[in-house]
């Protein structure tokens, strides 16, 4: 019985004296039919895209939100959001390893001096972490975290980090007592 691997047989070619073998060959080209006409793609109409929505916006679509989204701009005091976020990421800061308060006091200096700089979304993340931090709900304030750096690194997040890294560490430990 032969395989598919093995060899074959040339005894039954030796008598004609032909080896002849069928190989199908492809080519690029039709071998039958007519001439194929060109035509230029640029005589056609471009086709009309409509513009991609950016990430995030096209989930709320009726008008009253935008309108209440535009009072909310108006009414975002940058001078009071900065106050509380500084405020509150000082008391977090007594919560931390006496070790590195200073570093993070000083990451958190350069958040002030930078509050000017930053654009209002920004401003507006850091007053959502910062609630989060108060609620000592350390998921979301990972998530808000996640958000501002991936919008652009700043290094006094990682002030903002290790507060965020001491939140998890109690939650972790108030898990284990209660399963405990």
């Amino acid at each position: 019985m032969e395989g598919w691997n093995d060899p074959m047989d040339l005894s039954k070619f030796e008598a004609t004296g032909k080896l002849k073998i069928n190989l199908n060959k492809r080519v690029a080209f039709p071998l039958s039919g007519g001439p194929i006409s060109q035509t230029s793609s640029s005589s056609q109409e471009p086709l009309q895209l409509l513009p991609t929505i950016p990430f995030g916006l096209g989930e709320n679509n009726n008008n009253n939100s935008d309108k209440s989204d535009l009072q909310e701009t108006s009414e975002f005091n940058s001078e009071t959001s900065k106050e509380k976020v500084c405020s509150i990421l000082h008391q977090s800061i007594d919560q931390l390893d006496s070790s590195i308060q200073n570093n993070v006091k000083a990451k958190l200096k350069s958040l002030e001096a930078e509050w000017s700089k930053c654009d209002i979304d920004l401003q507006k993340l850091l007053v959502q972490l910062v609630d989060y931090i108060e609620q000592k709900d350390a998921k979301n304030a990972g998530g808000i975290q996640r958000k501002i750096i991936i919008t652009g690194y700043k290094p006094w997040m990682q002030g903002v980090r290790h507060i965020i890294f001491s939140l998890e560490s109690q939650d972790s430990k108030t898990n284990d007592i209660a399963n405990a």
